[in-house]
């Protein structure tokens, strides 16, 4: 990798979880999303974890502690054992690059390491941007809130704040960043994370009219306080119609989960739930697609990468208004919620348990259609380029 070799700029990014792993959620896919739209223009090369969330052993087939080509971008698999400063600030010096990329904020190994590697080991003297990944939100915060208060202090102190460049995904998480990190908005960079959307519409071959009336309804997200399972599972408690409601995402914190399973147990017998294990990426859509409704009241999301997935197989969606997706209900893709108002999100349930099959076929058509017919969003795929060019 030698710098006569080398025609496009070249990122090198650290984040914990990528391809093939499904388990980190909208991080990967906001980094495979960065790499298939700006791979014509930069080079990534990605530092990531050997294995998925929570998983004991390394992905299968993988090279481990070297760099391989998969899709579009160069992966360095980094084992464990290897997650030391000192290692990280050898591939640093040993790979060629132009721009320092930190997908989070919180992360030990990925973040942390890499910020002591470039700005105390000085391994590198590129800049270096940060994306904060919905991180910085008050909803985010409140998890291991005393560790984090305690982690933002020490990187004040250290100063390290001002020498970066912060990537806003949302105009919510520039705020965020203004006021927990306090530094000055000429430093911090707002471009929108990339959404896939289907080219052409996804066929729906696979959909079969169901024998029974009831309303199926998702729940598709990492089992943590954020994504705000419980809260779906207090509105069904509510819910008179006959509901199928099955949970899918990696069991991430087991003692949210075990409060998620009390209150399943107080539901009344016309909601059936089911733990339906980890999807994944490549079933995602086959998954949206035999289910009436995607639940999702969510207290936070920087992108939403989710939402898209479902939308883009025309399933509609319930959502909190914590996410970007502010147009959902003007755009009749389902209804947006305050979680203030759990008689909003109970009533569109019945709304939806109300239609018929062939009515809830009719809108599903409609927002598959309107998703493929609005393309590509050029404006975020350039704001993000100008994001990586403008620390040239």
């Amino acid at each position: 990798m030698g710098n006569s070799l080398r025609q496009k700029p070249v990122v090198l990014l650290f984040v914990n979880f990528y391809l093939p792993g499904c388990k980190g959620g909208g991080p990967i896919r906001a980094i495979e999303n960065l790499v298939s739209y700006l791979s014509n223009q930069f080079d990534f090369y990605i530092v990531t974890s050997d294995r998925d969330a929570g998983d004991q052993q390394p992905y299968p087939g993988v090279s481990i502690n070297s760099w391989q080509r998969v899709s579009g971008a160069f992966v360095y698999y980094c084992s464990i054992e290897q997650c030391t400063v000192s290692n990280i600030s050898n591939i640093m010096r040993d790979t060629p690059h132009d721009i320092l990329y930190l997908s989070s904020f919180f992360n030990p190994l990925f973040v942390f390491k890499p910020l002591i590697a470039r700005f105390i080991v000085r391994a590198s003297n590129k800049p270096m941007v940060l994306a904060p990944k919905g991180e910085l939100s008050l909803a985010a915060l409140k998890t291991k809130f005393l560790k984090k208060r305690l982690y933002m202090y020490l990187l004040s102190i250290w100063g390290v704040n001002k020498k970066i460049i912060w990537h806003a995904s949302n105009h919510q998480e520039l705020e965020d960043i203004k006021h927990r990190i306090l530094v000055d908005e000429t430093v911090i960079y707002f471009a929108p994370d990339l959404v896939a959307l289907p080219r052409e519409p996804i066929s729906q071959e696979n959909i079969q009219k169901q024998a029974e009336s009831k309303l199926r309804v998702i729940f598709l997200s990492r089992i943590v306080p954020v994504k705000n399972l419980s809260f779906a599972l207090d509105i069904l408690k509510r819910v008179c119609s006959d509901v199928v409601f099955h949970i899918y995402g990696p069991l991430e914190d087991m003692g949210y989960w075990k409060e998620c399973q009390s209150l399943i147990a107080l539901l009344p017998d016309n909601i059936q739930v089911k733990y339906c294990g980890v999807v994944n990426h490549n079933e995602i859509h086959e998954t949206f697609l035999r289910y009436d409704v995607f639940l999702f009241p969510t207290l936070g999301e920087s992108c939403g990468h989710v939402i898209a997935e479902a939308l883009s197989v025309g399933t509609p969606v319930i959502l909190s208004d914590r996410t970007p997706w502010v147009q959902l209900e003007k755009d009749q893709f389902g209804w947006l919620l305050s979680l203030d108002n759990p008689d909003g999100f109970v009533d569109s349930i019945e709304k939806c348990a109300a239609m018929s099959w062939s009515e809830r076929q009719s809108w599903r058509y409609s927002i598959q259609h309107e998703i493929v017919n609005r393309g590509e969003d050029f404006d975020a795929i350039e704001a993000n380029r100008q994001l990586f060019l403008s620390q040239l």
